[in-house]
């Protein structure tokens, strides 16, 4: 790969030891604990987090009445993390009752920018006796603590591709959430799907090691027109693709398995997920496709179908 101006040196990733987190503070009386579990800390640091509340006794909405105060408006960022570590942060929220009543409830980043993308209705009364309740970054799935939320939807030892988080906005750039704090971030690439994972020694202990063909990803930041054509994606993490040799085009590889890998400096692995390819599609093949006739198309007493198939915007 090194002679098709790929280098594979220290590409080779290893699968992580991964430990359940601890948990954070119970809430204080009268209140519940409202969780935001990172496992792999790609969204760090978390001090300017903050929530966008909504459902109080003084004016309900959204058929909720449970909480005694929320912030003003959207720009209102006051409601910060009362506690935090490196799994994530914790608000501590006064309610009505810790019994009964409901609230709606927005993750943001320091940006604003949602970090779930569904709006949360959170059930006071599902809380149970902890009075706690733990979510994790790009899902409203709710789970009653981080343990559980480790045990279900955590990292792994194991190396699975359940996910589609990375995006490529066009044939030049890819945006990832799991890139963040990373040393290296790199495209595996398979033409089967497939990738190597065996076991090696490594200072007396054995580890299980990933392997593949691999592109190195740059740091980068989106231009101005890439912020504009995607403004839920702006704040993400950017990484830029090398120029790739013949044979090696990306409309070549985009054909196969593709996977986002991101890594520490000591090679273990962070975080990996499949990638959405639909951006360098229209990249690399619309300019092509919009010189073509669609439709039933007759030539030598045979009819030939083309669609142009819409799609929406990542």
């Amino acid at each position: 790969m090194a002679s098709k101006g790929l280098p594979q040196e220290g590409t080779n990733v290893i699968l992580p030891e991964v430990e359940a987190p601890e948990e954070l503070p119970s809430p204080p009386v009268g209140s519940i604990a409202l969780q935001l579990y990172d496992p792999m800390g790609d969204y760090a640091p978390y001090d300017d987090f903050s929530l966008h509340l909504w459902g109080t006794v003084d004016k309900p909405e959204g058929d909720c009445s449970g909480l005694i105060s929320a912030n003003t408006s959207w720009d209102d960022k006051s409601i910060t993390p009362d506690q935090m570590d490196e799994y994530g942060p914790v608000w501590y929220l006064p309610v009505d009752s810790t019994e009964e009543g409901c609230f709606n409830v927005i993750f943001r980043n320091g940006n604003n920018d949602k970090l779930i993308g569904d709006d949360i209705k959170v059930n006071i009364a599902s809380t149970g006796d902890s009075n706690s309740v733990t979510f994790m970054p790009g899902s409203s799935t709710q789970y009653a603590s981080r343990s559980q939320a480790f045990e279900v939807a955590g990292p792994s030892s194991e190396f699975k591709i359940d996910t589609i988080g990375a995006i490529l906005l066009d044939d030049e750039t890819l945006v990832w959430q799991g890139g963040n704090n990373a040393d290296m971030v790199q495209i595996m690439f398979s033409n089967d799907g497939q990738y190597k994972i065996h076991e090696s020694e490594v200072d007396g202990e054995t580890q299980s090691i990933v392997s593949g063909m691999s592109i190195v990803l740059s740091s980068t930041s989106l231009t101005t027109a890439q912020q504009e054509k995607y403004p839920h994606l702006a704040s993400y993490p950017a990484f830029s693709i090398p120029s790739l040799s013949d044979g090696m085009e990306l409309s070549k590889l985009i054909k196969g398995s593709l996977i986002a890998i991101s890594s520490n400096s000591d090679a273990t692995m962070r975080s990996a997920t499949g990638i959405q390819t639909a951006g360098a599609l229209d990249a690399i093949f619309a300019e092509e496709a919009t010189q073509l006739d669609y439709g039933p198309q007759y030539e030598n007493d045979e009819v030939t179908l083309r669609l142009w198939l819409l799609r929406q915007a990542a």
